[in-house]
């Protein structure tokens, strides 16, 4: 009998929720379809975790904790200090810092899902 040896295909997932809620919000009237998005990684990678990061104090994003919750237990609360006015965009920091520290890991998974639009991370990844 002949066995093939897998390829890994461990990953992790770092989801800019915030982005991602408040576009879909504001340009389709409606919220992300975050149990199909994780099922079709899924169906794909083995995960290691599906992480997702937001300033969830804001807007209707506290009310999408639950629905996060039904995926994944991984959220990541990013709002710094309690000035809503200190700094945007703040989630981008905390989630480069949480990949650098998975990356740093010496059984890290071999591929990063990286899930933003807001383009901060184009030139990152375009290196």
């Amino acid at each position: 009998m002949f066995f093939c040896k897998k390829k890994d295909n461990r990953a992790i997932a770092f989801v800019d929720y915030e982005y991602w809620y408040v576009s879909i919000k504001n340009r389709f009237s409606t919220k992300p379809d975050i149990k199909e998005w994780c099922a079709s990684i899924r169906e794909n990678y083995q995960m290691e975790g599906i992480l997702f990061f937001a300033n969830f104090l804001q807007g209707g994003l506290p009310e999408e904790i639950s629905r996060i919750r039904e995926v994944s237990c991984d959220i990541i609360e990013t709002q710094c200090g309690n000035n809503s006015h200190f700094m945007k965009d703040m989630s981008d920091v905390v989630i480069l810092d949480f990949l650098y520290r998975w990356a740093a890991k010496k059984k890290s998974p071999p591929t990063f899902i990286l899930f933003t639009g807001d383009g901060h991370f184009s030139l990152p990844c375009a290196i």
